[in-house]
This record gives C-alpha cells, sequence and structure tokens, in this order.
C-alpha cells in the first residue's frame, strides 16, 4: 500500500510542477493575444502548482532530489520564458533575464559543488520576486494599463536586485571550492 501511495504522490507532484510548462504557454498566449485576465489567472495558476506539488511530495511521503531538481528547473523555464517573452515585445529592460541566468548558473554551480548542504535563502525568495512581478504586470495591464510601464520597470529593477543578491549568496556558499580546485575534484562526489 505504501508503494501505491508514494507512487501516486510522486506522480502527483511531477504533474503539478509539469503543468506549469501548460500555465506559461497560457500566458504567453494571452499576451499575444492581448488578454492581460487570461495571463493573471495562468500566473496564479502556475504560483498555485508551484506550492501544490512540493506539498503532494511530502504530504504522500515521497519527496526526492530528482523532485527538486524538476521543480526547480520549471520554474526558471516558465519565468525566463515569460520574462524573455516581455523582453522581445519591449516591456521588461534585457538586463532582467541576464540577471536571471547569472543566479540560475551559480545555484547550478553551487549545487553541483555543494550539494543541499548549504540551502540558499534567497534563492527562494528571488523566484518568489519573480512571480510576483509577473503577476502584477499582468494584472497592472488588465486593470489600470496607464501604471503598467511604470509597474514593470520598478519590478524588473527590484527583481534584478533580488537576483544579483540570490547570486552573491550562490557564489559564497560554494565556500571552499578553489582548495577542492587545487586537489583537482571541484565537484562533490556522489554517495554511494
Amino acid at each position: 500500500m505504501a508503494c501505491c501511495r508514494t507512487r501516486f504522490g510522486r506522480i502527483l507532484a511531477d504533474s503539478l510542477s509539469l503543468s506549469r510548462i501548460v500555465w506559461m504557454a497560457i500566458v504567453v498566449l494571452g499576451e499575444t493575444r492581448r488578454l492581460p485576465l487570461i495571463c493573471l489567472g495562468a500566473m496564479i495558476a502556475m504560483s498555485a502548482s508551484d506550492v501544490l506539488d512540493g506539498w503532494a511530495a511530502r504530504r504522500f511521503g515521497c519527496p526526492s532530489e530528482r523532485g527538486a531538481a524538476l521543480d526547480c528547473g520549471i520554474d526558471f523555464a516558465a519565468l525566463f520564458s515569460i520574462t524573455l517573452y516581455h523582453v522581445l515585445t519591449g516591456r521588461a529592460p534585457l538586463f532582467l533575464p541576464v540577471f536571471m541566468l547569472l543566479s540560475f548558473g551559480s545555484f547550478i554551480v553551487r549545487s553541483r559543488i555543494r550539494g543541499s548542504e548549504a540551502a540558499p535563502r534567497i534563492g527562494k525568495a528571488s523566484g518568489a520576486v519573480l512571480f510576483a512581478y509577473l503577476s502584477l504586470d499582468a494584472a497592472a495591464k488588465a486593470f489600470v494599463p496607464r501604471i503598467e510601464p511604470s509597474v514593470a520597470l520598478i519590478g524588473a529593477a527590484l527583481c534584478a536586485f533580488i537576483l544579483s543578491l540570490s547570486t552573491l549568496e550562490n557564489l559564497s556558499l560554494i565556500g571552499d571550492w578553489p582548495k577542492r580546485a587545487h586537489r583537482g575534484n571541484i565537484w562533490k562526489s556522489k554517495k554511494p
């Protein structure tokens, strides 16, 4: 019985994570069709699926590093795609996806070197701020179109600031990588 429960929980959690790809496509489609309420609804659904996938994994006793990596990767892909669309349509500055790439890249390096032993504090906050920024941008476009450019610029600047803090935190958590590089082993060894 526990095996079925764990398998169901894993499938549910992964399905909730993968659903963000569909919600991301709906956001971009809503943007191209000028349907800001659809965008806002899809952003809220993305946020809900992000919260519920972790809850489902813990509730059914099947949290795993693979599930956490899937969640993180899909979060980045969805947020980066929407932000890149905003840059291409002139609604967000070019520096925002650059800061996103730096933050995510430093996270990958930190995770590869240190594993999950040094969990970042700002990384989760930067993802939440990006979700909030994109959701507020959609809400401003839907309800108060005159202030939408201001919301976009101020939100992008705030996101860039949080992402730069996240990058610095990831780089500081790497810690002893120069010592490992000198010994010829910078990548954390896998546990048997």
